[in-house]
C-alpha cells in the first residue's frame, strides 16, 4: 500500500488531482508521509462520509476558501499557523496547532487517539497514544473557558471538534 500511495505520481498538468485512498485500519498504518494522497476514508465505506470527502475534493474553491476557521470570536488562520481569540493571538506549539487544525476542518466527526496520531503526527510516529491526551489537554487550556468545549472528548472512542450544529444544541 505505501509503495503504490508513493509511486503516484502526476502527469505533466495534472499535478492538482486529488486522490482519494479507500483504506482500512491496517493500510492506514501503512500509509506513509510521502503518499500522494489528498485524503482517506476508513473501510468499511459509510456512503455519506464518502460523498462528503469527494464533494470537497472537487468543488472549485477562490482564492482565500477554506483558509479559516471562524467560531464566534475565535479565528484560526490555517496558512498562516496562527489561530486569534478577540483579535488576539493565541500560541500554539506546532503540533497543538496541528491538532487544532485538522479536528477544526473535520467538525462533528470523532476520530480515535490512533487515527490522531496518524494523521496529524504521521504514520512513523512512535510514542504512546496519551500523547494525544495531553496535547488536547494543552489545546483547552489555551483556548480557554469559552472555546475549549469546542475540542470534546467522546468517551470510549476519542475526540472531535463540534459542529455548528452541535454547539448551538449544547447552549
Amino acid at each position: 500500500m505505501r509503495e503504490t500511495a508513493e509511486a503516484i505520481a502526476a502527469p505533466p498538468g495534472m499535478a492538482e488531482v486529488p486522490i482519494l485512498a479507500l483504506v482500512d485500519d491496517a493500510q492506514l498504518k501503512q500509509l506513509g508521509p510521502r503518499a500522494q494522497v489528498a485524503d482517506f476514508c476508513l473501510l468499511p465505506l459509510r456512503e455519506d462520509e464518502f460523498v462528503a470527502r469527494i464533494r470537497r475534493l472537487v468543488r472549485p474553491t477562490a482564492p482565500g476558501d477554506d483558509d479559516r476557521v471562524i467560531v464566534e470570536d475565535l479565528v484560526i488562520d490555517l496558512r498562516g499557523y496562527v489561530a486569534a481569540i478577540d483579535g488576539v493571538p493565541v500560541d500554539f506549539a506546532y503540533q497543538e496547532f496541528e491538532l487544532l487544525r485538522f479536528l477544526a476542518t473535520h467538525p462533528g466527526q470523532a476520530f480515535s487517539r490512533d487515527q490522531l496520531l496518524a494523521r496529524v503526527w504521521g504514520y512513523d510516529y512512535y510514542g504512546g497514544p496519551r500523547t494525544v491526551d495531553i496535547h488536547v489537554r494543552r489545546v483547552r487550556a489555551k483556548l480557554g473557558h469559552r472555546y475549549a468545549a469546542c475540542l470534546q472528548t467522546i468517551r470510549h472512542v476519542g475526540y472531535k471538534w463540534l459542529a455548528a450544529t452541535d454547539r448551538a444544541a449544547a447552549q
